[in-house]
């Protein structure tokens, strides 16, 4: 809609906005008797009718359809749950910088910075998913400060004699632990990667290159032992499984 297809009529001492449409002419109350106040409601009109009229409940549902089988759906899902109260009947316009303060206050009587800042990043990654020029106003608390987190000696065996009774959960420890691999690179180690001939785990694929590369680390002796026993029961190419099938993460 154009402003030069919408004429401005008095109506019984009011004026209106008119315009054709599908073959039909149709009305819309300006509620001013003022011209001049007249003219900046139909501006104002054709601008919203103009915007997108999806809802953001909509456009996250379209969203984690798009996503279902990708990493980290689950906990795009569960974000959704905690922001669909507070944001699924709005529009992108609506999402400003004050809306997204008030949602952080109120998770804060149950959920931590960190996690509120995860939240919010998958609103604002399905807006933009949406429309790359979302006119939505994203605004986050503070990134937390990180923490520095160790396991003693004592505290590793006993998660190690613990991770016993779940084979996969165990050898993923255990890898852990030696290799001191992030748990992507663990999850997506496979047996090819894995040399017992010269002791060696390779973390990333050899064909890998550039910021990609992961390290080449040493095998210990317990290490060799778990993956000799793992190899012997392996189902996949995965050296962490479970039920036949590799894993995305080792929290469910």
């Amino acid at each position: 809609m154009r402003r030069e297809d919408v004429r401005i009529k008095l109506y019984r001492g009011a004026y209106y906005a008119v315009w054709r449409a599908g073959g039909e002419t149709r009305r819309r109350a300006l509620r001013t008797k003022d011209r001049g106040a007249a003219e900046r409601a139909v501006i104002d009109f054709i601008k919203a009718a103009a915007e997108p009229r999806e809802t953001i409940a909509e456009i996250m549902n379209a969203y984690l359809v798009d996503r279902e089988h990708r990493p980290g759906h689950g906990r795009s899902q569960d974000a959704w749950k905690r922001l669909q109260p507070h944001f699924g009947h709005l529009r992108p316009v609506d999402v400003t910088r004050a809306s997204c303060r008030e949602y952080t206050a109120l998770r804060r009587r149950r959920a931590k910075d960190g996690t509120i800042i995860k939240e919010l990043a998958t609103l604002r990654a399905a807006l933009r998913w949406h429309d790359r020029n979302t006119p939505a106003m994203i605004e986050m608390p503070h990134q937390p400060p990180p923490r520095d987190r160790y396991l003693t000696r004592a505290e590793y065996r006993r998660l190690r004699t613990a991770s016993e009774v779940t084979p996969h959960c165990h050898v993923f420890v255990v890898l852990a632990y030696t290799t001191a691999g992030r748990a992507s690179a663990i999850l997506g180690l496979i047996w090819d990667r894995v040399d017992f001939a010269r002791g060696l785990i390779h973390l990333a694929d050899l064909a890998d290159h550039g910021n990609k590369r992961r390290a080449t680390v040493p095998m210990t002796d317990s290490t060799r032992t778990v993956l000799e026993k793992a190899r012997a029961a392996a189902l996949t190419d995965y050296v962490v499984e479970f039920g036949g099938k590799p894993l995305r993460s080792i929290r469910k």
